[in-house]
């Protein structure tokens, strides 16, 4: 992260809480690492994070889409409130979510367009400062079942826009994203 620094690169430490042991691939669909996860996976978030380390090192943290139960039974992490609640206590920097169009969000409806309309405000309102959606169907590893979404930013700006105009977005969370984000930038010069 030094080195990037010095070259003026913001750079994100990710798959939080991490993915080391999983038996499954998140781009295909449901990850729970309940049972294979352990705490030392989270040594390198609590260090790097630190204060004294310098958590204004960490330019942000991505969140990966496993479930981890004994945190939050019913969300993956990146959609998960508990998750980024607990990022909070130690780090005040961007959050950012993994590829929405991967298998474990797109599954968790049949209408695979309304799982990812869903996915979007529900890791806004986790306090997911930035949200990934590639314009890379392969992300899924399945072109036939979720080909590309014609004018995905136009999808996007709809989902967040009817989301606002109907209240299921908290624009606080904006608010919060916009400054941290730009918090970020600043970084930059």
């Amino acid at each position: 992260m030094q080195a990037m620094h010095e070259h003026n690169i913001l750079c994100c430490i990710k798959h939080y809480p991490g993915h080391g042991r999983s038996k499954e691939d998140s781009h295909v669909g449901f990850v729970d690492v309940t049972p294979f996860h352990k705490n030392d996976e989270l040594v390198p978030y609590q260090i790097l994070t630190r204060p004294r380390h310098g958590s204004n090192d960490v330019d942000s943290i991505m969140l990966s889409h496993v479930i981890h139960k004994r945190i939050d039974p019913r969300h993956p992490t990146s959609l998960s409130p508990i998750h980024v609640a607990n990022i909070r206590k130690h780090y005040n920097g961007v959050i950012v979510s993994d590829d929405m169009i991967m298998g474990a969000i797109l599954k968790r409806n049949p209408d695979w367009r309304k799982a990812l309309a869903d996915g979007i405000v529900q890791a806004i309102n986790a306090g997911v400062n930035i949200v990934i959606i590639s314009d890379m169907p392969y992300a899924s590893k399945d072109i036939k079942k979720y080909p590309p979404i014609k004018n995905l930013v136009d999808f996007f700006h709809r989902t967040v826009q009817n989301a606002i105009r109907n209240n299921k977005i908290d624009l606080q969370k904006i608010d919060d994203s916009f400054t941290r984000i730009i918090n970020m930038k600043k970084k930059l010069a």
